[in-house]
């Protein structure tokens, strides 16, 4: 009697004792591959992507905190390496314009982009004009280096794009009134999707180490993982 009642007293003990370090998997819709990896060190990594998308994947990390029957992840940004600009002058445009001129028009610009790839080499490329996001017109140059010029501000936005790589728009009303020169840092486009934000998700064990169910916003439960595999 004594060891059954030890056994008892001993079970909730052995159920939370579960390891929980393993890979999770949502078994319940067949076209997509929802999973979470645990790792040892408190770390998680979840991804997200479909069975006919050729393995591409959205990805997130963190690390995640265990409070009774819940978990919780934590997103921290991948910080990958991003397409980025340097200004290499920005001269207002009084230096280049007629003395005869009696006004400047706010609006007008003349900017000088050079592209370039990780290995430093120049690159030639496709200019998206946008206008509030909205694209109006594409530019392609055969050349690295290429001038824009504009006197009204109808596009607001420039994003350089080539073939390969990750594009990057440019925000033109930091540029109007002058005559500027930039350089264009431009890094290898990748298949994967990373998650670059903070957050949370919360989720509840159904059987600790073995179920985990996501539970939304709206406290309602969402999707269920399965373990599958010990890490």
């Amino acid at each position: 009697m004594r060891l059954i009642l030890t056994i008892f007293y001993l079970l909730p003990s052995l159920a939370y004792s579960q390891p929980i370090v393993g890979t999770y998997k949502n078994n319940e819709e067949i076209h997509k591959i929802h999973r979470i990896e645990l790792l040892d060190s408190a770390k998680f990594i979840k991804s997200f992507g479909y069975w006919l998308n050729h393995g591409i994947q959205d990805l997130s990390k963190g690390y995640f905190t265990e409070k009774k029957d819940t978990l919780t992840l934590h997103f921290e940004p991948y910080n990958r390496p991003k397409s980025w600009m340097e200004i290499i002058k920005k001269d207002t445009m009084e230096t280049y314009i007629s003395p005869n001129l009696k006004r400047i028009d706010k609006d007008f610009l003349r900017l000088t982009i050079e592209v370039f790839d990780e290995d430093n080499t120049a690159t030639p490329a496709m200019v998206k004009l946008n206008s509030e996001d909205v694209g109006v017109g594409n530019i392609y140059h055969t050349e690295a280096y290429f001038t824009y010029s504009s006197e009204n501000n109808v596009v607001t936005e420039l994003e350089i794009n080539a073939l390969g790589y990750k594009g990057l728009k440019i925000d033109l009303s930091q540029f109007r009134g002058t005559h500027s020169e930039i350089r264009v840092n431009l890094v290898t486009a990748e298949n994967n999707s990373y998650r670059e934000t903070f957050g949370e998700e919360k989720f509840v064990w159904r059987v600790r180490g073995k179920h985990l169910v996501q539970i939304k916003d709206d406290g309602k439960r969402g999707i269920e993982y399965t373990l599958i595999s010990r890490n």
